[in-house]
């Protein structure tokens, strides 16, 4: 995938991440490859600090080059409503 400038800044990849995990879990290497996230970590921690309840279970996967990556499987929290202004971390 060939990123464009006008869609790739960090609040469309963070649009990108919050929509995908509203509808199911996200793997590290998945947000980076069918979202064209560069830093899905660094995504995922803009959504907590806009107050997004988001569980981080560390994983190991095996990506198609054979080397074991390390990772997050991300799992959003649909019953935790923080108050505006909260910040939670996952």
């Amino acid at each position: 995938m060939v990123s464009n400038p006008m869609t790739s800044s960090t609040k469309v990849q963070d649009q990108r991440i919050l929509l995908c995990l509203q509808a199911q879990t996200l793997v590290t290497l998945q947000a980076s490859q069918d979202f064209d996230v560069m830093h899905p970590v660094a995504r995922v921690q803009d959504l907590r600090q806009h107050g997004h309840y988001i569980e981080t279970i560390r994983v190991n996967g095996l990506p198609s080059s054979g080397e074991v990556h390390r990772g997050g499987w991300y799992v959003f929290n649909r019953s935790v409503e923080p108050a505006d202004g909260v910040k939670v971390n996952g």
